[in-house]
């Protein structure tokens, strides 16, 4: 663990505050500025802070960036006209010790941008050490040397205001996914302040920001949202079972919260749906679930559910879907439907179901005339399409011990690759398709790669999560914003795609990009930005490699 900074026992001796203005490497570093600490207070414009053998570090205006003695240091500014810092050079001393420090390490905020807000707390401490020179009166100095101790207490106060606001937001994110994964499961507010390490009403605030709820509702929404739909699936089964299958040990008492949050008890709820729909059937017929037959199209996506519960359809979209995939050596004898799920090749096939996970099909009543058609949705998680399948086709034991195996593997190959991340490390994953360039947001490989001891989410791609869109379409000039401090730079294999990839490689904003710059960034197939299990469970042994390479 981090040791605790001294701050009682440390004094901080000024030496000069220096304006500087644009590019000008010889005014950032001399023999006097190496041998001093530095903080460069950057006063207006944005640059690109590069130093040898580490990463680049992008600073803005109210932005303090602290370097121990001995660092080099230039700016590369995207404007030198507005680019503006001042760079402030001192001693930093233990009490007792007549020499100074030259590094703290880890228990001091090297190499982070530390924003100030508001942006006047900086700007007048600054114009306080500036104004005194070198020749003042003692008192003066003395003064100098207060101001700097000061402007030291708000830089240091604000590092850790920052550092336990982004830890905690992250810590309660990790509660709502293990929610999402443990409902079953006895969940106390407690528990889950023992799991985020955060104060009850940091909690309750940060849990409300990021769910709309409070969590024992959030809790209680997860399960009953759970229970309507195994209540319409498994109809002939007692109301107790279904009550234990979503986290509720009293069948009475789950009676009473659904009828409270519903409006009507569960058989009601299931005989109003089904009176109201007739059955889960595009067309209205009775699907007596979980079926028996594996005589099964798959449309789109819940191809790759099929497969890990062990069934294998008659009939699927192999034209589109079979070329993208990375379990193509699974896909023997399969009938190809075409991209769109050709409606006179699935009747040759004479199916007693069709699965239809994919964007709404064109003529789903013609789907519906050949057989039986059950809609899944297409942006669920990998867990919940996983479960919706499984429950059709009377595989749930199958599903959760695939659940259960998945994430000790995950947790796993995370532990083995974190040595290899910088702490608190961002990423962002891009995807070119057809020639078109997508951030990635809830969907795809940003499942696996979003991990409580995986990467952290950059500000772009967390409004994406909190907003529910599993990507969202960019164009180059957009790339910077959308950055993390690692990218994945995923593309389909074809001529659209790879001209699109040139273009933006060979482009100076994409090289000027830190990650780039700290070969931070990776490139590979599209194959792998695929959330069904299959691809997820591949991506396991393939990942810590790519980690391990820079493209």
């Amino acid at each position: 663990m981090r040791r605790a900074l001294p701050l009682e026992s440390l004094f901080f001796s000024f030496k000069a505050a220096t304006p500087l203005l644009g590019n000008n490497p010889a005014a950032l570093i001399d023999e006097d500025t190496l041998s001093h600490h530095t903080l460069f207070a950057i006063t207006a414009g944005d640059a690109l802070g590069q130093m040898e053998g580490r990463t680049p570090i992008q600073v803005r205006q109210g932005d303090c960036l602290l370097l121990p003695s001995g660092e080099m240091l230039r700016f590369a500014a995207k404007s030198e006209s507005s680019f503006q810092c001042i760079r402030i050079t001192f001693d930093l001393y233990k009490i007792g010790q007549a020499c100074p420090e030259a590094s703290l390490g880890d228990r001091f905020p090297y190499f982070v941008p530390i924003a100030i807000r508001p942006l006047s707390l900086m700007l007048d401490a600054l114009e306080q050490l500036s104004l005194i020179g070198q020749n003042a009166l003692p008192l003066a100095r003395f003064k100098q040397q207060v101001k700097l101790q000061e402007l030291f207490a708000v830089l240091l106060e604000q590092h850790e205001r920052n550092n336990q606001e982004d830890s905690a937001v992250a810590a309660v994110e990790s509660t709502v996914a293990y929610m999402q994964e443990h409902y079953r499961e006895p969940i106390t507010v407690e528990k889950l302040l023992q799991i985020s390490g955060v104060g009850r009403w940091k909690f309750s605030t940060l849990f409300q920001m990021l769910t709309g709820h409070k969590p024992l509702d959030y809790l209680t929404e997860l399960r009953m949202n759970r229970a309507k739909e195994l209540l319409l699936l498994r109809q002939q089964e007692p109301l107790r079972e279904i009550a234990h299958s979503v986290g509720f040990q009293d069948e009475y008492y789950f009676n009473r919260r659904f009828r409270k949050q519903i409006g009507l008890s569960p058989r009601q709820y299931a005989r109003r749906i089904t009176d109201a729909a007739a059955s889960a059937d595009w067309a209205g017929r009775e699907v007596k679930l979980p079926l028996q037959s594996t005589r099964i199209v798959a449309i789109g996506y819940s191809l790759g559910d099929m497969l890990t519960l062990g069934i294998k359809p008659i009939g699927a979209d192999l034209s589109l879907i079979g070329k993208q995939v990375v379990f193509r050596g699974e896909l023997q004898h399969i009938a190809d439907i075409g991209s769109k799920g050709d409606t006179a090749i699935i009747a040759e096939l004479e199916p007693e179901l069709i699965l239809h996970c994919n964007l709404q099909h064109e003529s789903p009543e013609a789907l519906a005339s050949i057989a039986p058609t059950l809609f899944i949705e297409k942006n669920a998680s990998t867990y919940v399409r996983l479960r919706q399948v499984a429950d059709i086709l009377g595989r749930t034991e199958q599903a959760e011990r695939w659940i259960s195996g998945f994430e000790s593997r995950m947790d796993a190959m995370w532990q083995a690759v974190r040595p290899d991340l910088l702490p608190c490390e961002t990423a962002s994953i891009f995807v070119v398709v057809r020639g078109d360039l997508y951030l990635m947001g809830n969907h795809g490989m940003a499942l696996s790669i979003y991990h409580p001891h995986g990467f952290e989410k950059p500000d772009k791609v967390q409004q994406l999560f909190h907003a529910n869109v599993p990507f969202m379409k960019i164009d180059a000039a957009q790339l910077e914003e959308c950055s993390g401090s690692r990218i994945f730079l995923l593309s389909t294999d074809d001529a659209l795609s790879r001209e699109t990839i040139r273009h933006i490689i060979m482009s100076k904003s994409w090289q000027q990009l830190p990650a780039v710059r700290s070969g931070r960034f990776h490139m590979a197939d599209a194959m792998w930005n695929f959330d069904d299990p299959l691809t997820r469970d591949r991506l396991l042994s393939v990942l810590p490699n790519l980690l391990r390479q820079s493209s």
